[in-house]
């Protein structure tokens, strides 16, 4: 079964831009909405099996690490993660088993900024794309772009944060990324200077699985 993907047009200001301003070597963020807080769990698990020592040819034959409910989680996509061949090219990925979930539940999404805190002309972030499968392993959706909005933490710093309706069928979600042109996040300085988010293959992003109550 083929890809049914959606584009979002995330709700963000105008020309897709957020604020940030520099103190010294600090980032004082300007909230453009509330900030989301929750407790961490233990980072899943994408470095692959043995058994991925070869690039998997079909989505049954990646080995998933379990989320669970209402319990953040980080993600990395990195150099040494396992890749596949997505219609959007070669990509590395993290493969996630979905708790058991509801029709309201969807999937909360984390990405701050990294290379460039305080020095925002290296600032980047990765930007994820979303295969939901079913328990047969049949995408039912991909989400290419989810719409972000600013927030921060006082020890991390600036991030950007989503949320992804998680289909009412989905038993795992694969995290990847790729070089399809996405809406660019721009931040600015004290003094007015745009500076573009650059978007990274690879990086670490937050996932939760939660459900509206």
């Amino acid at each position: 079964m083929g890809f049914r993907t959606i584009g979002w047009s995330g709700m963000r200001l105008s020309n897709n831009s957020v604020l940030l301003a520099t103190r010294g070597s600090n980032l004082a963020v300007f909230m453009v909405c509330s900030v989301l807080f929750g407790c961490a769990a233990g980072p899943v698990d994408t470095k692959g099996s043995a058994t991925e020592s070869v690039a998997p040819t079909s989505f049954a034959e990646m080995q998933y690490s379990p989320l669970k409910l209402d319990a953040e989680q980080p993600v990395e996509l990195r150099d040494k993660s396992p890749t596949f061949a997505f219609p959007q090219g070669e990509s590395h990925y993290a493969a996630l088993s979905l708790p058991k979930h509801n029709a309201t539940s969807f999937l909360a999404v984390r990405i701050f900024v990294t290379h460039g805190l305080g020095l925002l002309p290296d600032a980047s972030g990765v930007r994820p794309h979303f295969a939901f499968l079913n328990a047969d392993h049949v995408v039912l959706l991909t989400v290419v772009d989810v719409p972000l909005w600013l927030g921060t933490e006082f020890f991390r710093g600036p991030f950007f944060r989503g949320e992804v309706a998680i289909p009412a069928e989905s038993a795992y979600v694969v995290v990847y990324s790729s070089n399809t042109p996405l809406p660019v996040l721009t931040v600015y300085s004290e003094n007015g200077t745009p500076w573009p988010v650059r978007p990274d293959r690879t990086g670490k992003l937050y996932v939760e699985v939660k459900s509206k109550s």
